[in-house]
């Protein structure tokens, strides 16, 4: 997919993409990664699960970058957000060429290079909570198997599951800012009074919500006063189910791969995937795979495919296609069934 063109490091959302040098690394989840420089002399960055800002100064193609606030949320083991934050601040040199900005290190040290991102709106997307403000000036993360989501469709409407019940209502943008309306939910006797208690929160937590911004992966709705209303990341989530009687042996990995499989005649190419260990994992099995949506061609076809290994021996896998993501597919709660080789 060709990468948007531009002139200038300014006002450009950028994603990481390698860094060469001494300790030379591919990225391989480039909108995780993503640096912005604002014309008032601030930069934003996204560091994988967290975000930061910080101040910088340009004397002709010569930048530093000066640290910030940084959130501390725990990420995903092999995450790079702490090395990514902390090579920023050893940049002493840019350069741009096309859609492409390269930052010099400090002491030879190498470079990082980006790509400029592809704008992501909101109309027309879809997005997994991760987390929301509980009103009582703190963030809480979903966590759990509940799953609660959202969808803003091209005609104005949004809607989605607050974990038990669903909801609708409408939006409407105006540039960076977003006014919800009322949200009708259905009347589903969950269980539990803690399940009750998060859908009241969330509601009102999307209600307060003022302005969006989209970067990667992630995409976050703000309140008037700056604070954090729902942070949402592009994800698929499902199961992955086996023979209720089969007991996999220590040391089993589970893959779930998010596949293009638009053509037949080439191998299909991994857009994202999740390795869990089967230690002590009762099926059905839970994933979450994150994407970057600028990735994703409304007009290819995507799919995904699950595989148990254990000590590099396939044991189980699926086989017949879960579509996702276009063409009208779903993104949340698919069901993949897994079946023992050499039945």
């Amino acid at each position: 997919m060709a990468e948007t063109a531009v002139s200038s490091p300014v006002g450009q959302v950028w994603r990481w993409k390698s860094l060469t040098g001494t300790k030379s690394l591919a990225v391989e989840h480039p909108g995780r990664y993503t640096l912005e420089l604002h014309e008032d002399g601030r930069y934003s960055i996204q560091a994988d699960c967290n975000v930061g800002s910080g101040a910088y100064r340009t004397d002709g193609s010569q930048i530093s970058l000066s640290p910030g606030p940084l959130t501390r949320a725990a990420c995903e083991p092999g995450s790079l957000g702490d090395s990514f934050a902390a090579l920023l601040g050893s940049v002493v040199r840019f350069e741009v060429d096309g859609d492409r900005l390269v930052l010099e290190l400090s002491d030879g040290a190498g470079s990082m290079e980006f790509a400029a991102m592809k704008p992501i709106g909101l109309k027309g997307s879809s997005w997994l909570v991760r987390s929301y403000n509980n009103g009582k000036g703190g963030v809480v993360s979903v966590g759990g198997d509940a799953t609660l989501h959202i969808r803003f469709s091209e005609d104005g409407t949004v809607s989605g599951s607050s974990g038990c019940n669903d909801f609708t209502g409408s939006y409407e943008l105006d540039g960076q800012q977003i006014l919800l309306g009322h949200m009708a939910s259905t009347r589903k006797l969950c269980q539990g009074k803690r399940v009750m208690e998060r859908e009241t929160a969330f509601l009102t937590a999307l209600a307060t919500a003022a302005t969006w911004e989209t970067r990667g992966e992630r995409s976050q709705l703000r309140r008037a006063d700056g604070a954090l209303a729902v942070d949402l990341v592009s994800a698929v989530t499902g199961t992955v189910r086996y023979p209720a009687d089969a007991i996999l042996p220590p040391g089993a990995e589970i893959k779930v791969s998010l596949q293009d499989i638009s053509r037949m005649d080439v191998p299909a190419r991994v857009v994202g995937e999740q390795v869990i260990r089967a230690k002590g994992i009762a099926a059905p099995v839970p994933f979450q795979i994150t994407f970057d949506p600028a990735e994703i061609v409304p007009r290819y076809t995507y799919g995904l495919r699950a595989t148990i290994t254990h000590e590099g021996k396939l044991i189980y896998t699926s086989t017949q296609v879960y579509p996702v993501i276009t063409r009208d597919a779903p993104r949340f709660n698919i069901q993949i069934e897994v079946e023992p080789i050499g039945r």
